[in-house]
């Protein structure tokens, strides 16, 4: 783990989060693809593994805006197999954010685990405000903490990406705990061969997107929850 990230949810913008996952082809053409996929509005993290496999996350406002990247990843990446699903977020709480709020997300985007001391000396804040500020944000479920991990980097050992479909809804909270009570029986060292694993994640940056380097492009001095939010 290299360091921790912050997120702003892509809720409190009015977006929906999407997982699209494409087996290329030709394989070789795999690194042009991306590079192109990178320009695609709303596309945040992209996943390469070894193989024909690539995964886009990404966030949508919309059907169509969702209908029309889906289909501009298929052609860009000529799948053999694609597959989207919406990915579950929690709701934002939050009615709008303060220029302070701002400043707090673009302070803690190269270290999400400064102190609020530190964090409040740094801004010309008392580390009261500062405080109360994140864990509102965070108790509103408006921001995330969340760990930069490099799995490929602990000696001896392959990441594995397990996805699976269902083909009876209703059988998913079943099938869930099932599968992970299998998982968590397995003795240590065990190793998986899978047909892919993750060889790079790439983060492109758009100024739409939820991630904190999009939110401070550019700051307004508050920012509105967009309306029309069903999730």
């Amino acid at each position: 783990m290299s360091k921790w990230q912050i997120f702003v949810n892509p809720t409190f913008f009015g977006y929906r989060a999407l997982d699209v996952m494409a087996y290329v082809q030709p394989e070789s053409g795999k690194a042009d693809m991306i590079r192109k996929i990178r320009l695609i509005q709303g596309v945040f993290v992209m996943l390469n593994f070894y193989g024909k496999a690539l995964k886009i996350i990404m966030v949508y406002d919309s059907e169509e805006s969702r209908s029309r990247a889906v289909e501009l990843i298929s052609r860009i990446t000529n799948a053999e197999r694609i597959t989207s699903s919406r990915m579950v977020t929690p709701v934002s709480k939050t009615e709008r954010i303060i220029e302070t709020d701002v400043a707090i997300i673009r302070a803690f985007s190269d270290d999400a685990r400064k102190s609020p001391v530190l964090l409040a000396k740094e801004l010309g804040l008392s580390t009261r405000t500062v405080r109360n500020r994140v864990e509102k944000l965070r108790r509103e479920n408006t921001i995330f903490t969340l760990p930069n991990l490099n799995l490929g980097g602990i000696p001896g050992s392959i990441a594995v990406y397990l996805s699976y479909t269902y083909s009876n809804r209703e059988a998913k909270g079943s099938v869930d705990r099932e599968v992970l009570s299998h998982l968590r029986q397995l003795p240590v060292g065990w190793v998986l061969r899978p047909r892919a694993w993750v060889r790079h994640v790439e983060r492109p940056h758009h100024a739409g997107c939820p991630e904190v380097s999009g939110l401070v492009k550019a700051a307004p001095r508050h920012h509105e929850r967009r309306s029309g939010n069903s999730y």
